[in-house]
């Protein structure tokens, strides 16, 4: 941290040696001037490399969980602003020493507004916070690049007083007026304390890469506001970094269009969002379909002819009522056919369940042979009618 500080001496320094040049400018030769030049330069490029260093380091700090919010964090912040102050230092040094190769001016807008931020609304096409979306956010791959394109995010959303209104109400729910956060065509004060809030609140959040829910609320931008969907509801391409509060509310930001997504009704107005929508104006339910409208249906319109509804407009089983009426047909004149009559299953036989009933026989009692005696059995002629003769004993 301390080889990133700069002192107050060294700045004195470098402006006197700038002044020296300045003043050499006119009177020394061409190849001193060269010589000063090249040398502010190279104090330059060292000034821009300790910034980069320094705002390294703050990311770095700002990704541990550890680390946030305490002297780490302070140091680190620290380290920034003095990085700055040595580039600017440089700078002008630089431009004082190169008058014969100046810098390029910026802009009369970045002048104007030299403690801010120039006012740049975003193109809100298809109701989009941004209409190309964040590109940061679709490459993020792990909780860092997440973080980092959290940080896009909002230097993005910080131009626009609409949105920046907007993601107070959602990351902090605070209603501000946006006239408060412009000043003519630069950012206010007021808007520079708002984003130091919604910095602090990212940065002590957890951001970590993934899909906002299909059930969930959308956002948008209507006129001159954020809008929340009224029904839930996300098609399409979800991808996502998840941001969740310290005080457990989730709020994801949508790649394809920087739109906050909640897992509740928004508290902003209700309003379009980008989602697609139902033909009726209603956005897609999660399911994909949308709700019948009965009007459509040529069964229930009056205007259409019987004869294009079709068949079938008779419950199976029941009467069809009169033969329907004769039409007249691009072939010719021509009857519809009779409507079939309805099948009936036959009747089936029951089958029965008592078995019948088993008579018992009379037994059958053996008649006994007759004894035979010991006398000689005489056999007695019939006569033609069977009768015995009368000759027999």
């Amino acid at each position: 941290m301390t080889k990133l500080r700069v002192t107050f001496a060294l700045v004195a320094t470098m402006a006197t040696a700038a002044l020296m040049l300045s003043g050499c400018s006119t009177a020394s030769s061409d190849a001193s001037a060269t010589a000063g030049c090249q040398e502010a330069t190279t104090q330059l490029e060292a000034a821009d490399a300790s910034l980069t260093d320094a705002q390294a380091n703050l990311d770095a700090v700002l990704r541990d969980d550890n680390k946030v919010g305490t002297r780490y964090e302070d140091d680190a912040n620290a380290a920034v602003e003095d990085a700055q102050k040595q580039q600017e230092a440089a700078l002008d040094v630089k431009n004082t020493a190169c008058v014969a190769t100046p810098t390029p001016t910026p802009s009369a807008s970045a002048e104007a507004c030299a403690t801010t931020w120039p006012i740049v609304l975003s193109d809100n096409t298809n109701n989009r916070w941004f209409a190309d979306g964040i590109v940061e956010i679709k490459e993020a791959t792990d909780e860092a690049s997440a973080r980092r394109a959290a940080q896009v995010w909002l230097e993005e959303v910080r131009k626009d007083p609409r949105l920046l209104a907007g993601a107070a109400k959602y990351f902090l729910n605070r209603d501000v007026e946006t006239s408060t956060l412009q000043d003519g065509e630069c950012a206010s004060d007021a808007a520079v304390t708002l984003v130091t809030e919604l910095e602090l609140a990212i940065a002590e959040a957890k951001v970590e890469t993934g899909e906002a829910p299909v059930d969930g609320y959308n956002s948008g931008v209507s006129g001159d506001a954020v809008v929340g969907a009224a029904q839930a509801g996300v098609s399409g391409d979800r991808e996502a970094i998840k941001v969740t509060l310290e005080d457990g509310t989730v709020i994801w930001i949508m790649a394809r269009c920087g739109n906050p997504v909640t897992a509740g009704p928004p508290s902003v107005p209700p309003g379009p969002t980008d989602e697609p929508l139902c033909p009726d104006g209603t956005p897609i339910p999660p399911n994909g379909l949308c709700e019948k409208n009965d009007s459509e249906n040529v069964l229930n319109n009056p205007d259409v002819p019987d004869q294009v509804k079709g068949p079938g407009t008779t419950p199976v089983g029941t009467d069809p009522g009169p033969a329907t009426p004769a039409v007249d047909t691009p072939t010719g004149y021509a009857t519809p056919s009779p409507a079939p009559t309805p099948w009936t299953p036959p009747t089936a036989t029951p089958v029965p369940t008592t078995p019948p009933e088993v008579s018992n026989p009379e037994p059958v009692i053996p008649t006994p042979a007759p004894s035979q005696s010991a006398d000689p059995v005489t056999t007695c002629d019939e006569n033609g009618d069977g009768i015995p003769d009368d000759s027999c004993g």
